[in-house]
């Protein structure tokens, strides 16, 4: 009869400990737009490029054109899809890149002519 090796107390501790930290790490991958299955197959620039693609979505879904909300699609069905993320290059990040550049300049720009009509109503009263 085999017996069964029992874990310390410190060693049970650890392993939950481990199972949480895993848990949380994952929900705000999640909650960020990455997946935390990918990092390993995936390079950093295709990562960050996924990041800025979610995080503007998010935050300023108006400004992207028909064109570039297409391209996007195509890079998140790429990403989603095993086989083709195997075969995404870091060069296949950076119109992405481009696009999410551009749409935080006119998010920029938008926010300071706000600001400057809020400033010039107030100095009018």
């Amino acid at each position: 009869m085999k017996h069964k090796k029992k874990l310390t107390h410190a060693q049970f501790a650890i392993g939950n400990k481990t199972l949480r930290d895993t848990a949380r790490t994952d929900s705000w991958l999640k909650q960020n737009g990455l997946n935390a299955a990918v990092f390993t197959e995936v390079c950093s620039e295709v990562l960050i490029a996924q990041k800025k693609v979610h995080e503007l979505l998010k935050l300023y879904p108006k400004l992207f054109s028909p064109e570039q909300l297409e391209q996007l699609k195509k890079f998140e069905e790429r990403l989603s899809n095993k086989k083709k993320r195997k075969k995404i290059k870091p060069t296949s990040a950076y119109p992405i890149l481009n696009i999410c550049i551009k749409i935080s300049r006119q998010a920029y720009r938008n926010e300071m002519l706000a600001k400057q009509k809020i400033q010039q109503l107030r100095n009018k009263q």
